[in-house]
């Protein structure tokens, strides 16, 4: 093609809401125009760079045998109903009603739809494994769109879907595609690492990350010395070196602790560490009520106790309701007689402690030398 005739519109420039190098790359070079918030044109350049990138991938979900497909952008509202999705996923789907008042949605993710068509279509589990996969556009309404093409509100998503009549199966389908996804990005010239992940509202149990370092990244990522563990840090798991050292049970007491509603000013009310102290905080967990039990000088992680209480939405108790349900305001509340508790939940670090402070289920009193298992007990 003559240059003469290639629209490549270029800025000497690039726009002063442009904070990701890679976006000002793009505007500047004439790859893409923005349209609107979050929505992005591919000019003649970025698009031959977009099907250049579909190329390989195609050519290497070839080599582990999974065939492209397509699905409409427009899916019906009744098949995320019948999963739980439609409520769970929140502001950022982009909802709308047909001429007969029909509910529709524009597709943020495909789980649905491709889980419905091989429902229906695959006729014995002798012909699985089987696993498809889509480049298509996808639609999720952004709070806040930035970055460019890296937090859009339309968006190209290659996505691609497994099914397996045994878990040797659904191993082997995610190694295809791990080692699929690491020669994608080799032969694109990006470095990844792969990191542990939380899944998000797809669910399951195990996912994994491919994190590209930059400037302007979103996430951190923990890892060791050697290199041989990775893992968002709303997965990480820490190493706690802190270790109290054995000692005898003393005998329970109660004390008053007027206004020592956090932890710091009851460890220098008491003159005792944080170590010392046994954080009690109520959740309400989908329809339960879950006390979480950690170490004084910690804090929850809720991505992690979602997974562990496997519940769609983890909140914590408000005001009213910790009075209403435990008979004490913040600061006081406690896992001793704590039988309002459907389950009780402590992080590791409460598992080696001896004679800790914790609420004592009223308003300003806590409990001193109060020990697992001889004067609480936790489920998990």
């Amino acid at each position: 093609m003559r240059q003469s005739k290639f629209f490549m519109p270029t800025l000497k420039e690039a726009p002063s809401d442009a904070v990701a190098k890679s976006h000002q790359l793009m505007l500047r070079g004439g790859y893409i125009r923005q349209v609107t918030a979050g929505v992005y044109a591919y000019l003649p350049l970025g698009y031959r760079v977009l099907r250049k990138a579909e190329n390989i991938i195609e050519e290497e979900m070839n080599n582990i045998n999974v065939p492209e497909m397509i699905m409409p952008h427009l899916l019906p509202a009744t098949l995320w109903q019948e999963s739980g999705r439609y409520k769970k996923y929140g502001a950022e789907m982009f909802k709308l009603q047909d001429r007969h008042s029909r509910e529709s949605l524009l597709g943020p993710t495909h789980e649905e739809t491709f889980t419905e068509i091989v429902a229906k279509n695959l006729k014995s589990y002798k012909q699985m494994p089987l696993a498809l996969y889509q480049i298509q556009t996808k639609f999720r309404d952004e709070n806040r769109p930035r970055f460019g093409l890296l937090r859009g509100r339309e968006f190209v998503m290659l996505d691609g879907y497994s099914f397996a009549a045994t878990r040797e199966q659904l191993d082997e389908q995610f190694d295809d595609q791990k080692g699929a996804y690491l020669k994608i990005f080799n032969r694109a010239g990006v470095t990844v690492h792969p990191v542990i992940a939380d899944s998000g509202t797809m669910g399951g149990k195990n996912s994994t990350e491919f994190q590209a370092p930059a400037a302007i990244g979103e996430d951190t990522i923990a890892t060791n010395e050697k290199g041989t563990y990775a893992a968002n840090l709303e997965m990480a798991k820490s190493i706690d070196t802190f270790k109290q050292e054995p000692e005898d049970a003393k005998e329970l007491t109660k004390v008053a602790t007027p206004g020592m509603d956090t932890i710091d000013k009851l460890a220098e009310f008491l003159k005792v560490p944080a170590t010392r102290i046994v954080k009690s905080i109520l959740y309400i967990a989908d329809d339960q009520k879950v006390l979480v039990l950690i170490r004084g000088d910690k804090e929850i992680n809720e991505v992690k106790l979602g997974h562990v209480l496997d519940a769609d939405e983890v909140r914590t108790a408000n005001a009213d309701e910790l009075v209403e349900i435990t008979g004490s305001e913040k600061g006081g509340v406690g896992p001793i007689g704590a039988d309002w508790a459907d389950k009780i939940v402590a992080d590791e670090t409460v598992k080696d402690l001896y004679n800790v402070v914790v609420g004592a289920n009223e308003t300003d009193y806590q409990y001193q030398n109060a020990n697992l298992n001889r004067d609480f007990k936790v489920d998990e």
